[in-house]
């Protein structure tokens, strides 16, 4: 008996950590513009709760889009924000000028 219903592999990032194939529907020669909660986490690789409390942050949101109920991120917008989030190597942070000026502060 063949189930009709099974759900079959997601082949959406069967190419590669954060590669995509693509869907009949998609352009050629990229991702879709536009992803939903559940397609943004699988390509970053993070939670979809993540990504909400990244889209609520009060401090430098995540762009979103809200159609209908469903969550969208510009795939572009998401990567332009990991961007401004890059961790810095402990040795560009100079550590005695950001204690000096949070101690400065409070003096």
């Amino acid at each position: 008996m063949v189930d009709h219903h099974a759900t079959k592999p997601n082949p959406a990032f069967s190419e590669g950590i954060g590669q995509a194939a693509m869907p009949a529907d998609n352009p050629p020669g990229g991702l879709r513009e536009w992803l939903g909660l559940r397609e943004l986490s699988m390509y970053a690789n993070v939670s979809e709760r993540t990504l909400r409390s990244w889209i609520h942050s009060p401090r430098d949101p995540l762009p979103a889009t809200r159609v209908r109920g469903k969550v969208l991120v510009r795939r572009s917008d998401f990567d332009r924000f990991l961007e401004r989030h890059q961790v810095q190597p402990l040795a560009g942070i100079d550590v005695d000028r950001i204690v000096e000026e949070v101690v400065g502060q409070h003096r």
